[in-house]
């Protein structure tokens, strides 16, 4: 999987550079200063190393590496396949570190996380420095050692597709699980609200006549002051009930010279009676639209 081209933009001092590589090329020298360990730094970031903003030129908004590679041989079944996608031929990697701290990564247009870049960079090469030979202290790479030096790249495979398929079991599995939780959160509320209901046992129709009920008695001065008024008409003297009175006298006096009279008389009566039960169930309806706080509070909480 040979490097064929690198091209190097706003990374430190070097504002574009790009660099052709041709089949057996082993070394790059220079003198001291010449950008020698700018190209190792770029070819890190194409490899999935960290980054960090002070690798962008100053001045400029984000520092670009693009490296072009061979296209890797990968087996059927190898997870980097969903990094890689379907290039042919060649493979091309792309990174941006951002002036803000942000890093994007590319392979073959495709956008991948970093951390799946500095998987498929461990395949596409090794960056060795001097106190390399520390990494022998780690038990991953040790691992990793004696799994090439046995040639178990086929087991290794197979046991991280198996362990894929068991964590993605797993997750199902602890799904199902927090659903049937949840389900039995849900069912507990519903049969908690259904106690409530049943202890309030609301009647049909109450929501709207307590509702009116807290609308009168928001209003109850108005209503109390209009009312009075009302049965201070009806009733008092030289009000409707008594004109009604006078009226019925005249038409029963004319009703003993005339009979034509006589049904006027009755109406006039009827109408006096009416009065009369008007103005009592004025009273009665002003007095049941002023609600104690007690009566209120309890409204309020079987509307809530």
């Amino acid at each position: 999987m040979a490097l064929r081209e690198l091209t190097v933009e706003n990374l430190a001092v070097v504002e574009w550079v790009r660099l052709a590589l041709s089949d057996g090329f082993t070394v790059l020298t220079g003198e001291t200063g010449a950008g020698k360990s700018l190209v190792v730094d770029a070819v890190a970031l194409a490899l999935g190393a960290r980054a960090s903003t002070d690798q962008v030129r100053a001045g400029t908004d984000a520092a670009r590496v693009e490296a072009i590679f061979d296209a890797p041989d990968l087996p059927d079944g190898d997870s980097m396949r969903d990094v890689v996608g379907s290039g042919e031929g060649s493979m091309i990697v792309r990174r941006e570190v951002g002036a803000d701290g942000r890093s994007v990564a590319r392979v073959n247009d495709r956008a991948v996380t970093v951390g799946g870049l500095a998987g498929l960079g461990a395949r596409l090469g090794e960056i060795h420095g001097q106190h390399d030979q520390q990494r022998l202290l780690e038990p991953a790479r040790q691992l990793a050692l004696l799994d090439v030096f046995g040639g178990h790249e086929t087991s290794l495979i197979a046991v991280e597709t198996a362990f894929r398929a068991w964590r993605s079991t797993v997750a199902a599995a602890t799904e199902l699980v927090t659903d049937a939780h949840e389900l039995a959160r849900r069912v507990e509320l519903l049969r908690h609200q259904v106690d409530e209901i049943e202890g309030l046992a609301p009647r049909p129709g109450e929501d709207a006549e307590l509702e009116a009920q807290l609308r009168a008695a928001e209003h109850a001065e108005t209503i109390a002051r209009s009312a009075a008024e009302a049965v201070a008409l009806l009733r008092d003297d030289g009000g409707a009930g008594d004109a009604l009175n006078m009226v019925e006298g005249d038409l029963a006096t004319a009703a003993q010279h005339d009979e034509r009279f006589a049904p006027l008389a009755d109406r006039a009566s009827a109408l006096a009676a009416e009065a009369s039960e008007l103005a009592r169930d004025v009273s009665t309806a002003a007095d049941g639209a002023e609600l104690d706080s007690t009566s209120r509070a309890s409204a309020e909480e079987r509307l809530a």
